[in-house]
């Protein structure tokens, strides 16, 4: 997606094609876990220590896919592990703290029908203001787990929702423009709540984008 101009710094794509590697699959076996599981994983692990049961259970995965998981935060020195429980290490840290300063995902409430409850995700890029862009955008976050995305832009503080007529816009322009002052020029992005993992693998895939045509 480079001629939606993503910016992002070495250091950024060092983070992102650390948790490339351990979501990839290994020796043909597909995953059961995903950069959400990952990060959340990190964001719990940040103020408590816990097992493989409790984390199975935490995250809704499978043990095998959890062992799994953990084994690959231990050898990338993501997380160490105490006993029977696991913790972050300096190393998850800086990587937890990437996340929770780069990947700006906020709740909210909206009076459309699928949206009643939401999640917007705003990121620093070009504006996509036109339809080609716009859909582009919410063709990769549409999936079979995540089936509604609204795509807007953000520039010089405006907010716009191209393709959608006007009461729809107000409505979400209201919703979103409270949340959309933290970058300047961007994307807003509305998605149902249950769309988290999807959002985030978005994320993940633009980032990786940016970071092949640095």
């Amino acid at each position: 997606m480079k001629e939606l101009g993503m910016y992002c710094q070495q250091e950024d794509c060092e983070v992102i094609n650390l948790i490339i590697n351990i979501i990839t699959p290994k020796k043909g076996g597909v995953p059961g876990f995903n950069a959400y599981h990952v990060i959340e994983t990190l964001k719990f692990l940040k103020n408590k220590d816990a097992g493989r049961p409790f984390l199975s259970k935490y995250l809704n995965l499978g043990e095998a896919s959890v062992k799994t998981m953990l084994k690959r935060l231990k050898e990338n020195n993501l997380i160490i592990q105490i006993g029977k429980h696991n913790k972050l290490t300096k190393n998850g840290e800086m990587v937890l703290k990437f996340f929770e300063s780069k990947l700006n995902i906020f709740e909210s409430k909206l009076n459309i029908e699928g949206l009643e409850d939401c999640l917007i995700l705003v990121l620093e890029m070009n504006p996509p203001k036109d339809l080609t862009s716009i859909y582009k955008i919410r063709d990769q976050i549409i999936s079979s787990s995540c089936k509604i995305a609204v795509v807007g832009f953000i520039d010089n503080k405006n907010l716009g929702f191209p393709g959608l007529p006007d009461y729809l816009q107000n409505e979400l322009i209201n919703c979103s423009k409270k949340y959309s002052y933290i970058v300047n020029r961007g994307v807003n992005i509305i998605t149902p709540r249950y769309c988290m993992q999807s959002l985030y693998s978005f994320y993940i895939n633009i980032m990786s984008q940016c970071c092949l045509f640095k």
